[in-house]
């Protein structure tokens, strides 16, 4: 590599326990950010249908209501 900082950087991350940890948790913690807004994707599309309750949507979406509520822009009364 032409760059020996990130060389080294790079080697600590795939050759020792503590790098693989680290970048085990920054995936994790990617994949469950992507699963958030992909379930709050098809939430908005089942609120653009009108179709369902917020009970119903939140459900589908496996989403908490309070979650649907501020989608939708309702506040709880």
């Amino acid at each position: 590599m032409f760059y020996p900082i990130l060389a080294k950087q790079v080697k600590y991350f795939k050759e020792t326990e503590e790098g693989q940890d680290i970048m085990c948790q920054v995936f994790k913690a990617l994949v469950e950010r992507r699963v958030t807004e992909e379930k709050r994707a098809y939430a908005r599309c089942l609120i653009a249908r009108g179709k369902l309750t917020i009970e119903e949507i939140a459900e589908a979406a496996d989403l908490q209501i309070e979650v649907v509520r501020d989608l939708t822009g309702l506040q709880m009364v």
